[in-house]
């Protein structure tokens, strides 16, 4: 008597949209962007030759140690990145996450603060001592903000919306499925610690440059005592960064209160010193310098008010991710 053959049960589909092809694409586009932040490396150099040349004054590096590291930061961070995406990595999608929500937060605020700077900027330095014709002007503006807008919220936009996608994080799980550092924190707060570690990074880099100074409740502390300021600050954004990637609600408190002190030391600061002295501090040449007070936009009230604007949304961010720290256990 034959037996009937078995029944095989087909597998389950997949619960999601398998992103991969996706993935390999906006792979290959961040290590552009990465090929992008060397070529602007060069840029700043260039830059910095032509205004030697028109000056008569020699090239001063060192001003632009800050920009450079930065620059050269990301093009590491979008290399490995991109290469990350490609494989599928988890943690690479949780860390370009992250990063395109910093750069979309940063191009939403730098986008409209443009727009209402720049008309100032090229009213006040026209080029030859000659004012430019009003479409002239129109023109270019517009054109800095489309391109500032395409830049710093529609490239970084599309990275959020592909990254934040339910498909994108399974396919990630699904073919890397060895749970990642990046999975032992919620990402609101994996973000404020990354954000706080490159804090840490650039306090410690600072000092090398030469450029160790801090603005101090109405004081530019330099040299020796801002180097040792900033190894300080240096080890507290550490434990703090440590803190909020451990979901302890000390790291909470203890950058809640920094916000705090930061904002009003700023505003202190800035309400007392003229902004030419921070610039004669920090070495920048007396050609770049007498640019800077013909273009008058980067005054110290501008300062004092900068300092001050940005601790309500921090304020109001810190509220809102308050309540992933309930969750945590009570030993880590």
């Amino acid at each position: 008597m034959n037996e009937a053959p078995p029944i095989i049960s087909p597998l389950p589909a997949p619960s999601h949209k398998d992103r991969r092809t996706g993935l390999i694409l906006f792979g290959i586009f961040e290590i552009l962007l990465g090929a992008l932040c060397l070529l602007m490396v060069g840029f700043m150099f260039l830059g910095q030759m032509m205004l030697a040349r028109t000056s008569g004054a020699p090239m001063h590096i060192q001003t632009l140690i800050p920009a450079l590291i930065t620059y050269v930061a990301l093009a590491a961070a979008f290399v490995w990145l991109g290469v990350g995406s490609i494989q599928c990595r988890r943690w690479a999608r949780a860390l370009l996450l992250i990063l395109s929500w910093y750069w979309l937060g940063v191009g939403l605020v730098t986008v409209p603060m443009m727009a209402w700077l720049m008309p100032r900027i090229l009213a006040s330095a026209p080029p030859g001592g000659q004012a430019l014709p009003p479409g002239v002007m129109t023109m270019i503006v517009v054109f800095q903000i489309v391109f500032m807008s395409v830049l710093l919220v529609i490239i970084p936009g599309g990275l959020v919306l592909f990254y934040r996608s339910r498909h994108v994080k399974d396919t990630c799980d699904a073919r890397d499925p060895v749970p990642r550092w990046t999975d032992a924190c919620p990402l609101p707060l994996l973000g404020v610690a990354c954000l706080v570690w490159s804090g840490a990074a650039f306090m410690l880099v600072m000092p090398l440059t030469g450029l160790a100074m801090l603005p101090f409740f109405g004081a530019l502390v330099t040299g020796l005592p801002g180097t040792l300021l900033m190894l300080v600050m240096a080890a507290a954004f550490l434990w703090i960064g440590q803190s909020w990637y451990r979901q302890r609600v000390a790291g909470w408190w203890a950058l809640l209160c920094g916000i705090i002190v930061f904002a009003i030391s700023g505003a202190i600061t800035f309400s007392r010193v003229d902004m030419i002295e921070v610039y004669k501090k920090l070495g920048y040449p007396q050609a770049q310098i007498d640019l800077i007070q013909q273009q008058n936009w980067l005054t110290s009230d501008f300062m004092m008010w900068s300092s001050l604007i940005w601790v309500l949304p921090m304020l109001g961010y810190l509220l809102w991710a308050k309540r992933f720290f309930r969750t945590a256990s009570p030993g880590r």
